[in-house]
């Protein structure tokens, strides 16, 4: 690019020139002189009067008089003007180069690429905010990435200290209970030892001092009622469960497929009504140990009698840890984990969020059931008398230890549940940002009194067709519905803090309170546990759709435009 040319990008830049009419006289003017050397010393000259007065007067005159800026941003905050202008210069000014590299670093040292185009900024904030504009869940990802590793560390080592604690409970408890059902069960019978190998070696020492006949002997004795060891320990298990032990009897029977196959049918009905009960579990138990004792050959019997040994323990191990799993801790244990895990401090922050997110709730509720006219009690009485739950307290009311709490350990978000209206809060989440805590907490308490409800005031009713015309499914109008009422809240409480924030601290807040950072659509249209359709929509969706759409936020990052927002205060639910 010829110099005069470069001269004229930097002051159009620099004056943040708006106006395509202005640009492309004044490069056709530098182009030709380029051409006659003579005019250039006239051209500078020129150009002098017009950086000294002319183009910065038109420049301001274009920028406030612009209707992309209008109702945007301020004479206070004009800054905000420069990521439109630069943003629509570059969109609207044909032949306008993509890369500007000629350009004072001095003046513009940030830059940012979108497709075939180089946007430059005067400051990192400023870019900050342009990207925002453009994608609000990248922005904000991006911008916390290093403080999102720490905490996702932090919450890995949590994991593994609150599981070591009522592990190694469970380990002394489990330690104990072996010993107890051992001692119990081998009064009853004597080949059953402390450990599975010196159990095992019994019964191969048995097999070779009475033989064949004398372990099938035994087997019917010890080995046909369920809660002696097969299948499950305990009688009142469903049978329908494979074992270890139903799984080596399997494993033995099929060995008879191709050897004999009306033998392996016959086994296999004897095994099929000894699981599921059919007729007398015992007798079939018995007609399949005759069978197994009588065609195995001898290899065959002393691998069979060292599986089944194996596979006894292995069941009767399970057995106990799932018996276990149920098993209520000490409050000794209870306590120890609660002042690591859950420390007066953190809970009482959490608490405070909780009650300022519910009084905005409440009020938003009630000023509207005041303008409406809309009986709204049934939906307040919900909201009221709504609570925050913490995985201690359930320890202590229901006594668990297992799989409960270990899914409340790694899982990172809180949830509602509605039998008994409470929120739970898990182990990491009291390790988040103070702004993710209350925009998770706004969405939680949106599924007490959301669109899912049959008590939902009527006046939100209308968003479900916004929502609708904005691409989201029916199954995701609970989830999506939760976010909207959190962006609402969490704006209301950024815009009436106390001390008021910057307006820098607002725009680190609201990017901090961004926790969903998948990209893609790497949930839309998958299947639950219950096969029924994911009702949290992607991601990006649910942040550049929902968070990104508010007049506070676009006002605060000053876009020039906005993806559709839904508006909770009219009835056509579009604003």
């Amino acid at each position: 690019m010829p110099i005069t040319t470069a001269v004229l990008y930097y002051i159009i830049n620099n004056t943040l020139l708006h106006n395509k009419y202005y640009i492309h006289p004044l490069i056709l003017l530098a182009q030709f002189a380029d051409k006659k050397r003579r005019m250039r010393r006239f051209l500078i000259a020129g150009m002098g009067v017009l950086m000294g007065g002319v183009l910065p007067f038109f420049a301001y005159a274009q920028l406030f008089k612009s209707s992309d800026v209008a109702g945007l941003m301020t004479v206070e905050d004009e800054s905000k003007a420069v990521v439109i202008l630069v943003d629509n210069m570059l969109r609207e000014v044909r032949g306008f180069p993509a890369q500007l590299t000629q350009l004072s670093p001095s003046c513009y040292p940030f830059r940012h690429e979108i497709g075939s185009h180089t946007y430059y900024f005067q400051s990192e904030s400023i870019l900050n905010r342009f990207k925002a504009c453009k994608d609000l869940q990248k922005t904000a990802c991006e911008h916390t990435q290093r403080e999102r590793e720490g905490n996702s560390q932090k919450q890995e080592e949590l994991k593994g200290e609150i599981s070591g604690i009522f592990d190694a409970h469970k380990r002394d408890i489990f330690e104990e209970k072996v010993r107890e059902k051992l001692d119990e069960l081998s009064s009853q019978n004597p080949l059953l030892k402390q450990t599975a190998e010196e159990s095992m070696n019994a019964h191969v020492e048995y097999l070779n001092q009475h033989g064949r006949e004398g372990l099938r002997t035994f087997f019917k004795s010890h080995y046909v009622q369920p809660n002696i060891g097969f299948i499950h320990l305990r009688p009142n298990d469903g049978l329908s469960y494979k074992g270890p032990m139903m799984l080596t009897l399997e494993r033995f029977i099929e060995k008879f497929q191709t050897r004999d196959p009306n033998l392996f049918e016959k086994l296999k009905r004897f095994l099929h009504k000894a699981v599921n009960g059919i007729g007398e579990r015992s007798e079939n138990l018995l007609k399949l140990y005759d069978a197994l004792f009588t065609s195995l050959s001898d290899e065959e019997i002393r691998a069979f009698t060292q599986e089944f040994t194996v596979s006894l323990y292995e069941e009767f191990s399970n057995s106990l840890s799932r018996e276990l799993n149920w098993l209520q801790a000490p409050s000794e244990v209870t306590a120890q984990a609660e002042a690591r895990f859950y420390p007066s401090h953190k809970k009482g922050e959490i608490t405070q969020a909780f009650n300022d997110v519910k009084q905005k709730i409440s009020a938003l509720m009630q000023n509207k059931s005041t303008e409406t006219g809309i009986d709204t009690s049934q939906a307040l009485s919900v909201l009221n008398t709504l609570e925050l739950s913490w995985p201690m307290d359930l320890a202590r009311e229901e006594g668990f230890i297992g799989d409960t709490l270990k899914a409340m350990i790694s899982t990172e978000n809180a949830a509602y549940m509605p039998d008994i209206n409470r929120i739970m809060i898990h182990v990491p989440f009291l390790n988040i940002p103070r702004w993710q805590i209350i925009w998770l907490l706004g969405h939680e308490i949106g599924h007490a009194v959301g669109l899912k409800r049959e008590y939902v005031p009527q006046f939100w009713k209308h968003l479900k067709d916004c929502f609708d015309e904005q691409g989201f499914k029916e199954y995701q109008m609970g989830e999506v519905f939760s976010d909207w009422l959190a962006t609402e809240i969490l704006t209301q409480l950024l815009e009436s803090q106390t001390p008021p924030l910057r307006e820098e601290e607002k725009r680190e807040a609201l990017l901090e309170a961004v926790l969903f950072c998948t990209p893609g659509e790497e949930n839309e249209g998958a299947l639950d546990l219950f096969g029924q359709p994911e009702p949290h929509p992607a991601n990006w969706k649910r942040i550049n759709k929902i968070i990104r759409s508010h007049p506070y936020v676009n006002k605060l990052f000053g876009c020039s435009s906005s993806p559709p927002y839904c508006s909770g205060d009219q009835p056509g639910g579009r604003q």
